[in-house]
């Protein structure tokens, strides 16, 4: 059987943050050295950043919403990466997923999309939001719309669901980022109304 990561869903989830069920997406783990895949990986490694917050992906996410407390912080959000397990070794960690892992990481995103209802969806991974499944506005046709074309020109969103709309924002990945301007984004997402 393959390995498939849990995602994380903090007990504070339904309360959320201002109000609003956010679910936070990164593209994938790799593995360490002498570590093996399993389903937890997620969740471990979120019990690691609640721990001690040594991971500056993390760090960064948190410090965009403008929050100091971690663990209040991620237990008030769901995460996932894209990839549905590991991309591989640390010497492969900023790699494309296989054919078969983007597949089915389009079809996961669904199902927990499905699963968990956020009303907002932030997508810090332009690889993965590449990858996404397409949005309802693309099923139909369309394409994203820019998140504000004067400010935010890089940035993109389409909403998926059909009873329960969830709004998915594209954005980029901490790692070469301008915290000011992811700052400035996702305090503009989080005051949009949920749809």
């Amino acid at each position: 059987m393959t390995t498939e990561h849990r995602p994380w869903v903090g007990k504070r989830y339904a309360t959320g943050i201002n109000g609003q069920q956010i679910a936070i997406v990164g593209y994938s783990h790799y593995l360490r050295e002498g570590s093996t895949d399993s389903d937890g990986v997620t969740e471990d490694t979120i019990e690691c950043v609640l721990k001690s917050d040594p991971f500056a992906f993390f760090r960064k996410v948190r410090s965009y919403f403008r929050w100091e407390d971690c663990k209040e912080f991620w237990g008030s959000v769901v995460f996932f990466n894209f990839l549905p397990n590991s991309v591989g070794t640390r010497d492969r960690r900023y790699a494309y997923g296989t054919p078969g892992q983007i597949e089915r990481g389009q079809s996961r995103v669904q199902e927990l999309i499905d699963s968990y209802a956020p009303n907002k969806i932030f997508v810090f991974t332009k690889k993965g939001w590449s990858e996404f499944p397409p949005t309802n506005e693309e099923r139909r046709g369309g394409e994203c719309a820019q998140l504000d074309a004067e400010v935010f020109p890089r940035f993109t969103w389409g909403t998926y669901g059909s009873s329960s709309i969830s709004t998915a924002f594209g954005l980029r990945h901490p790692q070469y980022a301008n915290a000011e301007e992811m700052t400035k984004a996702v305090g503009y997402i989080m005051a949009l109304p949920s749809a």
